[in-house]
């Protein structure tokens, strides 16, 4: 079933939030508590409108991505996952790792840590992933505190994502990212830095350049695996 671009955002925006969650989609950086899980709602409305005529599969069967973010201390303890927009399908991404790394653009220079990770799905899996308007890639902090994001940017725009299938690649957009803290989270509860009021608004080419290019580094190297399966 066909869904124009205005209907996609609409069912994106009116989506009501999981209990307790709160959105933070224009927030630079969140602090994570263990149990606390941040999550990225990503359209995938480009791959889907494009794929049918290109000849690739109806839904991406392969999914990587990037997170850039400030430098974090050692490595922390996340478990990241791909959810259906229904909440039905679940799928943990097991690959994924931390890379140091290096950012220069308009508003920030200087060191970065990127979380990257993929998921090869069935046509049978990826068809329910993809079922509905958006899926979600949900961050879980598995113990201790840490903090996610690179100020002044959005955590919105902190997130790389390709969708790949039948030679066809394309980038799914990031809607919207939530944070749900547990219940019972240390005295304070989850800390959101806000960005300032008067601060410009982050242009985001040199971190979609960025991020394109280590989606596109992932996408070689996991087709690679693929072939080598």
């Amino acid at each position: 079933m066909s869904i124009s671009r205005l209907g996609w955002f609409v069912c994106l925006a009116v989506a009501p939030l999981h209990a307790g969650a709160i959105d933070v989609s224009s927030q630079s950086s969140v602090t994570l508590y263990d149990g606390d899980t941040l999550t990225f709602a990503i359209s995938a409305f480009s791959y889907q409108v494009h794929a049918p005529a290109l000849g690739a599969p109806a839904a991406p069967p392969f999914v990587s991505f990037a997170l850039l973010t400030a430098p974090l201390p050692g490595a922390p303890d996340l478990a990241f996952s791909l959810e259906s927009y229904s909440g039905g399908v679940s799928i943990a991404i097991d690959d994924a790792s931390l890379l140091p790394g290096y950012f220069q653009g308009s508003f920030y220079n200087g060191p970065i840590s990127m979380e990257s990770g993929s998921l090869a799905l069935s046509a049978g899996l990826s068809g329910q992933v993809f079922a509905g308007p958006a899926v979600f890639l949900a961050i879980e902090d598995m113990g201790g505190p840490v903090t996610l994001g690179l100020s002044p940017y959005s955590l919105k725009q902190s997130l790389e994502v390709t969708l790949s299938g039948g030679g066809f690649s394309v980038g799914g957009t990031v809607a919207a990212v939530t944070l749900e803290p547990l219940s019972d989270a240390p005295p304070g509860g989850a800390v959101v830095e806000r960005l300032s009021a008067d601060a410009p608004e982050p242009r985001p080419g040199a971190l979609l350049a960025l991020g394109g290019a280590c989606l596109v580094l992932l996408a070689q190297f996991a087709k690679r695996r693929r072939a080598s399966n």
